[in-house]
Parts: C-alpha cells; sequence; structure tokens
C-alpha cells in the first residue's frame, strides 16, 4: 500500500499525459514549492577515491516532497560544488511511517566523469539539485575529500600497554613522503575537532603512530557521524589521513528522530490553524 502511494503521488506530481497517437514527454509541477524545513540530508564519507559517489548521501524528506523528486528522475539535475553532474538519479530505501506523514529515504546515485572531477576540485562541499536555472535546493556541509588515497595512510589494529588503557589505533604511513607534523586532531560531520597529538612528529614512510581513541571517548567528547582523522603540519597546511574505523550511529538516530519531530510539529501547528 505504501508503495502503490508513492506510485500514485509520483504519477500525479509528474503531470504524466498517455495518449493514443505518441508518447509525451514526463513533466514535473513547476508551480511545486519544496520546504527545506521538510529536508534532511545526512553525509555518510569523509572522503571518497574517484568516480566513487554512490553513498556520499542519504536524502530524507516527506512523502509529498519524496514523490517530486522521484517524478523528477532523469529530469532535475544533479551538481556537486555548482557544477552539473547529472540527471537526477534516486532510488527509495527506508520507508517511515509517523503520526501525520510518511517519511522517506533516498539515496541519489551519482556518476561523475574526469572532466567533473576536475571541475570539483580536492574538496566536495556542496550538493544541489535544480530544475533548470530553478534551485530545489542546496546543502552545503563539511569538505569530503576527492581522490583521496585510500591506502596512503590506514589505522590498524588496537595497542594498549597497560591493562587499563585506551585501547590505541595505530596510524601508518604508506605513502611515498615524509610528514612534518605539529598536531592531529579527529572531525566529525559538523567540524567538531578532538586534538589527539600536539607535538612536532617527524612522521616517516613507514612509521606507526598509536592514537589511543575508541568509540566511546568519540562519544564521550560529543564527536558525531563519521569521523575523520588529519593532521596540522609544520607549515601550516591541513591534511586529511584516513577515516575513523567508527561512524557515530547515535548522531544518525538522533537527527532522524529530531527531524521528524520537527516534521510532526509543523504538521500540527498547520492543522491547528
Amino acid at each position: 500500500m505504501k508503495k502503490l502511494t508513492i506510485l500514485l503521488m509520483t504519477l500525479l506530481l509528474a503531470g504524466c499525459v498517455t495518449d493514443q497517437t505518441a508518447e509525451k514527454p514526463y513533466k514535473i509541477d513547476e508551480n511545486f514549492i519544496f520546504d527545506e524545513n521538510e529536508l534532511y540530508i545526512e553525509i555518510r564519507q569523509k572522503a571518497t577515491e574517484a568516480y566513487y559517489f554512490q553513498h556520499l548521501y542519504k536524502i530524507y524528506t516527506t512523502s509529498e516532497q519524496a514523490a517530486y523528486l522521484l517524478a523528477g528522475d532523469g529530469l532535475l539535475t544533479t551538481k556537486l560544488n555548482g557544477i552539473p553532474i547529472q540527471a537526477l538519479e534516486l532510488s527509495v530505501d527506508e520507508i517511515i511511517e509517523t503520526s501525520n506523514d510518511t517519511i522517506y529515504e533516498l539515496y541519489p546515485h551519482i556518476n561523475v566523469t574526469d572532466e567533473q572531477i576536475e571541475e570539483i576540485g580536492d574538496e566536495l562541499t556542496s550538493f544541489t539539485i535544480s530544475n533548470g536555472n530553478k534551485e530545489i535546493f542546496s546543502f552545503e556541509h563539511s569538505p569530503i575529500y576527492v581522490n583521496h588515497n585510500y591506502y596512503g595512510f590506514t589505522l590498524e589494529g588496537g595497542y594498549k600497554e597497560h591493562e587499563n588503557d585506551v585501547a590505541s589505533l595505530g596510524l601508518k604511513n604508506q605513502t611515498a613522503n615524509n610528514l612534518a607534523i605539529k598536531q592531529l586532531f579527529l572531525e566529525d560531520i559538523y567540524s567538531n575537532r578532538l586534538v589527539m597529538q600536539e607535538k612536532h612528529i617527524n612522521f616517516k614512510v613507514g612509521d606507526t603512530i598509536k592514537l589511543p581513541f575508541n568509540r566511546k571517548l568519540l562519544e564521550d567528547n560529543g564527536l558525531e557521524g563519521v569521523i575523520g582523522v588529519y593532521a596540522l603540519l609544520e607549515d601550516g597546511q591541513e591534511i586529511f589521513l584516513t577515516e575513523a574505523p567508527y561512524t557515530i550511529e547515535n548522531y544518525h538516530q538522533q537527527q532522524l528522530e529530531q527531524f521528524i519531530q520537527s516534521v510532526e510539529s509543523r504538521r500540527k501547528g498547520t492543522a491547528a490553524s
């Protein structure tokens, strides 16, 4: 029944017209007003290799707005850093029933060319869906690093010198370059930081640095979502090294619950007026 409802809404919003003589192109409602207050987008990665843009975002929105976006599949345009990439391509994953509406989890499928990757650059900071020159929504976010060599720096194992110590992960330099590091820090999805080491480190090729952190430490310090490991170099440059092996999923649940509560409150307020 839920899938039938979203299909019917999609067809209605698409303005699909069929006659017996010719096929007419799908159209979307040009007057539809998309409410970004009823939209929640989640970043799923801190970095991506070239071409692997499939799992960067999750979109959560109401049934009506989900129907509009699905009606625009192949018609609306996906942009990254303001650069048109492709026609919108979405799939539906989770469907969440609430007391006043249904929330849909949508996955945008994004494929990029060599030329587009060059235009995007090393940092991805915005995700936009538009209808021609009309912006439907634009999501600005902390950087997702593009063309990152995932195997340059890796986190390995768990190290403990004493029984009560916080288990340490070994950060290994598997690149061809030494790094003169001034500070090592963690950063979450909202750019909140936790400094792990603040001292000069000559991080040579093949060396391993022990970083004492685990999931509990991240949660205790309020870091949320996908966690990145970064270095501040002696020359002042900040570089992304790798992702932590933990995603703080209570962040996902809390944010989703807050979004649903916000939608519910707006619905009740509208009904009351």
